[in-house]
Parts: structure tokens; sequence; C-alpha cells
């Protein structure tokens, strides 16, 4: 019960991010100052206060339990779930954060049309003079 618990939160959290980037990148369009990096890196950033505040307040809970179940009560059962769905929340949120949206701009990378996107800003950062 505990794994498909932290399964299905993290699978959340994830499809959040994901919706930002998706949202994120549909706005770029063809005059887009971001490379898809970029545009994945502002939806991590604007989604991650969301995450570590929802992570907190799910750790909080199963973390309590852990420490009254097997302290205090001396209950195998609960701390066994407690222990699964605390150490869940925190690598589930680990890898929504910083694991999902690198490994899918490494994913992406070699797609044409996010190398196209990748080098319009550069182009028109060299043509503007700002950066070179």
């Amino acid at each position: 019960i505990g794994f498909l618990t932290i399964l299905g939160y993290s699978l959340y959290d994830t499809v959040v991010v994901f919706d930002k980037v998706r949202e994120n990148t549909s706005e770029d369009g063809v005059e887009s100052r971001r490379t898809f990096a970029q545009s994945v890196n502002l939806a991590v950033n604007q989604t991650l206060v969301r995450s570590i505040n929802t992570s907190i307040v799910a750790v909080l809970p199963t973390a309590s339990i852990l420490l009254i179940g097997s302290v205090l009560l001396g209950a195998g059962t609960l701390r066994d779930i407690a222990l699964a769905l605390t150490v869940g929340t925190i690598v589930g949120t680990y890898s929504s954060i910083f694991l999902a949206a690198p490994l899918y701009v490494h994913l992406r990378q070699n797609e044409p049309e996010v190398k196209k996107q990748g080098s319009r800003p550069r182009v028109a950062r060299t043509e503007s003079g700002a950066v070179r």
C-alpha cells in the first residue's frame, strides 16, 4: 500500500512539472528567446516551491507516525508503512524535481525541432551583440 501511494504521489508531481514544461514550450513559439533546456529549467523553477511544500506536508505526518509508532508504541506494522511512506515521499520528490526534467531534456536534445529552437536564441543574441 505504501509503495502504491508513493508511486501515485511521485507520478502526480512529475505530471505537474511536465505540464508546466508543456505550457512554457507552447508559449515559446517561433520567436523564442529561450532554448528548450531553459524552458524546462524555468518550468522546474516555477513548480519547485509547490513540490517542496507538498512533500513537507506529506513527510511531517508520516515521520511523526514513524517516531510515535516505533518508539512509543513499538508497533512494527506502523513502523514499516511509515518508513516506506517517508522514504518514498523524499525519493519521489527528488526524482520528480531533479531527475525527470533533466532526463527529458537529454532525451529530446537530438530532435530536429529542439535543435532548431536551440539555435534561434544564439543567432538572436549574436545579432544583437548581447552575448558572443
